[in-house]
């Protein structure tokens, strides 16, 4: 886990009119993450302290606590006043001992047999976060308006510049009808630029349902990864897709941040979500425009149960 704020773009596409999509790789502390969802013009996908096992959790801390950017003098209102060379010191000291303490009631409760839905709140002002974020261009300089300003916490302005600082550096893909944005999957465009293709992480061509499986799974994992660290791949991504879908009520979030360009006015009007210039996929999942076969026995099972009959 990194030590410092960091927002790394992991695809950046555009219409024909110019309208850009942007996902973004983020790490900042988790004590601001209440903020980060307050944008709902984003789509947000970040790994949920309950699934995290208690020793992994505790360990983060213990290591790596995350420290706030600025330990600003007290003052009326909001706003911290100016940080000074005492307030930073002894702000650091007493939220390193903060953290410590929270580690030694996090590993009560644990030892009282306490789940981890609860215990692993105790930690949260001193975890860092990973998010899977993806907004429209225009609506992440919306957000920077609100948020690069001297009224803002300056955790989440970090934040937002390094965001915006990331957009104004790179180029995006130039996406034609039917072409999609897809976060975590390689797009590769043919030679003679009149195809892109879509790319597992072993180098396979993926149909495009199955690159919309792939990149859904790896959002709702915030990584090409699984969680050991391993890359994924359509295999795997499948399995967890199906849950995802398969359940009831669906959980849909991760296919928010799957995106093509509106083919005509008439779909604008009747798909428009948080993107305002993109078909968003979880839209064509509600309106049941999108058929997806969950898969109860998968193949390598299907084999395993026919070579036993």
């Amino acid at each position: 886990m990194t030590t410092t704020i960091q927002a790394k773009i992991v695809q950046d596409s555009c219409n024909k009119n110019g309208d850009r999509l942007l996902t973004f790789s983020l790490t900042y502390g988790r004590l601001i993450h209440s903020e980060m969802l307050r944008h709902r013009a984003a789509s947000h996908s970040v790994k949920s302290s309950r699934a995290i096992p208690l020793k992994k959790y505790r360990k983060e801390v213990e290591e790596n606590p995350y420290m706030p950017v600025k330990f600003g003098t007290n003052q009326k209102g909001m706003q911290a006043g100016e940080e000074t060379d005492a307030s930073a010191s002894h702000g650091k000291t007493v939220w390193k001992i903060s953290a410590k303490i929270a580690c030694l009631m996090h590993n009560m409760m644990e030892k009282a047999n306490i789940h981890k839905e609860v215990a692993n709140r105790i930690l949260e002002p001193y975890v860092w976060v990973e998010e899977t974020l993806t907004v429209e261009h225009d609506a992440l300089i919306d957000m920077g308006k609100l948020r690069i300003h001297e009224d803002a916490q300056e955790d989440i302005r970090v934040v937002i510049e390094q965001m915006i600082q990331e957009a104004e550096k790179n180029t995006p893909l130039l996406l034609a009808d039917n072409e999609w944005h897809l976060p975590y999957v390689v797009r590769k465009r043919s030679e003679n630029e009149d195809k892109l293709s879509y790319l597992d992480n072993d180098g396979k061509v993926l149909t495009l349902d199955n690159a919309i499986v792939c990149s859904a799974a790896r959002c709702a994992r915030s990584s090409y990864a699984n969680h050991d660290n391993s890359l994924t791949t359509h295999e795997n991504d499948s399995k967890l897709a199906d849950r995802l879908i398969g359940s009831d009520p669906m959980h849909l979030s991760p296919f928010e941040h799957q995106a093509r360009p509106f083919s005509n006015e008439k779909e604008k009007e009747r798909f428009s979500s948080n993107f305002r210039h993109f078909f968003q996929q979880r839209k064509a999942i509600e309106f049941e425009a999108w058929k997806y076969e969950t898969q109860s026995i998968h193949e390598e099972e299907r084999n395993n149960v026919s070579s036993n009959n």
